[in-house]
């Protein structure tokens, strides 16, 4: 082993004195993960969580620069070994489920942070749903499970951009390659460039609204590029989060103000449909006369006159009136 000039000396031990103090604030960064974990019966604020995450990666980063350097100081070639680590292995920055944050929460964290990456979404039933951020902004949204009306030709013809016939003319001769089938519209100049991005951002709302409500669902963030569609569109995090809680509190006051079946009569019930003609029965009715006030006490009885019976005296004479034998 050949020794060290007096620089290289000090570069190797600067280079371990910044790992060391690297070090230090790793301990205190783990120190403070583990009280958060402690603390609060576990509850655990998920962005806090995110950051110390970050904070961590960015410490082994500068690790490895460290321990490079360290390296060339000490004269330690690799070659090829040193250049040949490979690609970096796919970083995941956020993975979790529902039952943890929503996918509301964690679709306004990425948009706050100004977030570039892709977010993966998995529901119960194992629909499939991939969401596209730059900067904040939400980009690209895709389903493996679209529902008909929200296929980009459904929703040209649903706008009257494209008529049906000449939709499907070219779905019968489109080959589906590389090209996404909005740019083959466009290039075939069945549509204007404006009005595929009115039905690409329509599509975008459609597939986000049916991922605000995912309620049992696992998600996998990963930070990075996005892919390169030519023709995409830019939309506020925050203003389809609003637009989706507004739609979702108008179909649930529907819901509520719907009238209970069990509680509504039957000829609502049926809705008029099956109702019966009402017949109505004539009845005989007696002459209606208006009788006039009269006072009780003058009332006449005009049946056959009934025997008075005579108030006893005051005297206690009882005895039989002889003009009634």
């Amino acid at each position: 082993m050949n020794p060290l000039n007096l620089d290289a000396q000090v570069d190797a031990f600067r280079a371990i004195v910044e790992m060391e103090s690297r070090g230090q604030q790793l301990d205190e960064l783990f120190a403070r993960m583990k009280r958060s974990l402690l603390d609060d019966a576990g509850n655990v604020s998920l962005p806090d969580a995110v950051g110390a995450i970050d904070e961590l990666k960015w410490h082994a980063n500068k690790f490895r620069d460290q321990a490079d350097k360290l390296e060339k100081s000490l004269g330690i070639q690799r070659g090829a070994v040193a250049s040949a680590r490979g690609p970096a292995a796919e970083v995941h920055h956020l993975r979790g489920s529902t039952g943890v944050i929503s996918i509301p929460d964690v679709i306004s964290m990425l948009g706050s942070q100004r977030s570039t990456g892709t977010l993966r979404i998995t529901s119960k039933h194992g629909e499939q749903f991939v969401l596209e951020f730059l900067d904040g902004h939400v980009v690209h949204v895709v389903t493996d499970t679209p529902l008909p009306s929200q296929m980009l030709g459904s929703i040209l013809v649903a706008q009257n951009k494209l008529t049906h016939q000449r939709l499907t003319e070219f779905l019968s001769s489109f080959r589906s390659t590389h090209t996404e089938i909005g740019r083959a519209l466009a290039e075939a100049e069945l549509v204007d460039r404006e009005d595929l991005l009115d039905a690409l951002e329509a599509q975008v709302r459609q597939l986000f609204q049916r991922v605000f409500g995912l309620q049992q669902a696992s998600f996998c963030f990963t930070n990075g590029s996005t892919s390169d569609f030519e023709i995409r569109v830019t939309l506020s995090t925050t203003q389809l989060l609003l637009d989706a809680a507004r739609s979702a509190d108008e179909s649930n006051r529907t819901v509520q103000d719907a009238p209970d079946p069990m509680r509504l009569p039957n000829e609502v019930l049926l809705g008029g449909a099956f109702e019966e003609p009402a017949v109505t029965k004539a009845e005989p009715q007696a002459a209606h006369v208006e009788a006039p006030e009269t006072d009780p006490q003058t009332l006449e009885f005009h049946g056959p006159e009934l025997p008075m019976l005579e108030e006893p005296s005051s005297d206690g004479d009882d005895e039989p009136d002889d003009s009634t034998s």
